[in-house]
């Protein structure tokens, strides 16, 4: 939906939905005037993005989201609400994340929805899901991804919980993480690396996921690193690999190269251990030739 051209349509529309778009075309087709249920969501959600209605916005949403419809419907307009400032819509955002006796894909809902309302309310709200660790795995996950959005480094980073025992949450959080981490930030993350094996693990696996380049960083910290955090930042040169690193090494470190030469030949460039090799490999291994 364009906003410029559905901005009429918006002041007008009537607080009907059904289900689908052919019911829809039935019923406006006998003088009734509805949406189906999609895009009825969607209309809930751009009303939020056009605070100079309002006014009249808020008076219809405050309508829909106190109704007893569809949980999806109120949600969104419970967002929209939120976006336009309301308090209402904030404690429904609160209290449907809260309430551990709704729907896990509800409240998931909501901490993907306060990943698209970037302030501190939200960051707040998803740091209290993403810490509590009675709440679902999945919700978690959810809460985890969204802090992404939130502003950085005033609330919590994802890779505060790069080392959770629950997987499913970690990986969400190295790979949110990942989103975050620039040339620019790169060195303060990686100095995060310490003898938790499990914390240094995702942070190092977030860095080789991002799209920037840590060698300068990595190089930098080696000078006093020691223990744990050097092995890992060696880990991660020797797998970046050669061709990102040797020539920056060269004029930099060459002291360094002797000690990746080895994990470069025998680990990153040896052709068994490509993904699509070993896959052979492990697929033939389970095969049952005689």
């Amino acid at each position: 939906m364009g906003f410029k051209s559905d901005r009429e349509f918006l002041r007008n529309i009537s607080i009907g939905a059904v289900g689908t778009r052919k019911v829809a075309s039935l019923l406006n087709a006998g003088g009734f005037r509805v949406i189906e249920l999609e895009r009825y969501c969607t209309c809930n959600k751009i009303w939020g993005f056009l605070p100079e209605l309002s006014e009249r916005a808020g008076g219809k949403l405050d309508s829909i989201a106190e109704s007893g419809g569809d949980v999806r419907i109120r949600l969104e307009a419970a967002a929209s609400l939120a976006r336009l400032g309301s308090d209402a819509g904030w404690n429904q955002l609160a209290a449907v994340a809260r309430d551990a006796t709704a729907l896990a894909e509800h409240r998931m809902e909501v901490a993907l929805i306060l990943g698209e309302l970037p302030c501190e309310r939200s960051a707040n709200l998803l740091e209290e899901l993403a810490r509590d660790k009675a709440n679902p795995s999945e919700l978690r996950a959810a809460a985890v991804w969204a802090l992404a959005a939130m502003p950085w480094p005033q609330s919590a980073s994802p890779l505060t919980y790069v080392n959770e025992d629950g997987e499913l949450t970690a990986v969400h959080a190295i790979v949110a993480s990942s989103r975050l981490i620039t040339d620019e930030n790169v060195e303060a993350v990686l100095a995060g690396i310490d003898d938790d094996q499990r914390r240094s693990a995702g942070i190092v696996r977030a860095v080789l996921r991002s799209d920037c380049n840590p060698v300068a960083a990595a190089v930098n910290l080696l000078k006093a690193a020691t223990g744990n955090r050097r092995s890992w930042l060696l880990y991660l040169l020797a797998s970046e690999g050669r061709a990102k690193c040797a020539d920056y090494l060269r004029q930099s470190a060459p002291e360094l190269l002797s000690q990746l030469e080895f994990f470069w030949t025998h680990q990153t460039e040896n052709w068994t251990n490509r993904l699509d090799v070993a896959d052979q490999i492990d697929f033939l291994a389970q095969q049952n030739i005689r």
